[in-house]
């Protein structure tokens, strides 16, 4: 029965997709962060408020329906306010950007597959229990994903003005993966000496065998603060992104299942950390050739090793600590946090 409003709201959601990126493109970043947080806010609005005032399924559905086209109004309304213009169709344009958008799309949809492969040859291999056990070892963190997402947009958007030329992208490029690493990288380690406590806290005793995978896990995340994909994107080079997303792929399916047999349910991870690496130093070589530099000017080398290694040093002491205290989890955790804060 809520086939038709869960309908309207996917369809709507997606024509109305633009609205924060026309404004990240025009350089309007305060304004496309209000509209990101008021467009969340409404959407629970729009949700909850049926749900708690006639308590119907039907109800909620259609509420997210209206939020959808609330949406709609407000990208329809800001288009025309900003791009008085030029708000009207393109067939040249149009043409243009297809060509740069479906390899993307081809890509992003790999991407799924291949993010989410190992999760499924697990589920097909192993009974309810252990896919668990895996499922909660493959815990994701939002956070990094939507900082490093916004960094890379924002980085995009600047990679293409005026007057850049190869030198200014690099350095641009330089300065964002270096800001990124003051996040990624601490939180990498700070989530690998933790991963007992942090695992056993949310999801108790019973999932100590997920610890491994979480660690190992946990290290697909430093990739991230490479911008890789974005830096390819800013080129135009989306063929190139769906080609390297295809290797990636494929070496997930050809290293799996020795990874699986080789490693037990850590296999699954190698083969996904693996695959990235492999895909992610095939993007980096061609960002040398598209910006025409060597392997020692490819990435800050240096700045990445210093954050690397006052990331690793700091731990110490939090590791100290850790062993010497005798408190709740929860208080240690905290403690554990704040020293190496």
């Amino acid at each position: 029965p809520g086939l038709l409003p869960l309908g309207i709201f996917l369809t709507l959601t997606l024509v109305a997709a633009p609205l924060e990126i026309v404004l990240v493109s025009r350089r309007k970043y305060g304004s496309a962060a209000l509209t990101y947080a008021v467009s969340d806010l409404t959407r629970v609005a729009c949700i909850l408020s049926p749900a708690l005032v006639i308590g119907t399924i039907s109800a909620v559905m259609w509420g997210a329906a209206g939020f959808a086209c609330a949406r709609l109004g407000a990208m329809v309304w800001t288009l025309r306010r900003d791009l008085v213009t030029s708000f009207k169709p393109d067939v040249s344009m149009w043409r243009e950007q297809l060509a740069y958008a479906l390899p993307f799309a081809l890509a992003v949809a790999v991407d799924v597959i291949q993010s989410n492969f190992h999760q499924y040859v697990v589920a097909t291999r192993y009974d309810a229990a252990t896919f668990a056990i895996f499922a909660v070892g493959v815990l994701q963190v939002p956070l990094v994903d939507v900082i490093a997402t916004s960094s890379a947009n924002v980085m995009m958007v600047k990679m293409g003005a005026d007057g850049l030329d190869s030198r200014g992208v690099l350095a641009l490029w330089h300065d964002t993966i270096v800001r990124l690493s003051l996040l990624v990288f601490p939180l990498v380690v700070f989530m690998l000496i933790a991963a007992h406590d942090i695992i056993v806290l949310v999801y108790t005793d019973a999932y100590l065998a997920s610890i491994p995978i979480y660690q190992l896990s946990t290290l697909a995340i430093l990739p991230t603060c490479l911008c890789v994909d974005a830096v390819l994107r800013a080129r135009a080079q989306t063929r190139v992104l769906f080609g390297l997303n295809l290797v990636r792929l494929g070496a997930v399916v050809v290293l799996i299942g020795w990874s699986l047999t080789a490693f037990g349910l850590r296999g699954a991870v190698v083969a996904t950390l693996l695959a990235t690496v492999l895909a992610r130093a095939l993007g980096l070589a061609r960002i040398a050739r598209l910006m025409n530099v060597g392997f020692a000017e490819l990435l800050p080398w240096k700045r990445l090793t210093i954050t690397g290694l006052v990331a690793m040093i700091a731990a110490l002491p939090a590791v100290w600590v850790h062993a010497a205290l005798s408190v709740p989890r929860l208080l240690e955790l905290l403690i554990m946090a704040a020293v190496y804060g």
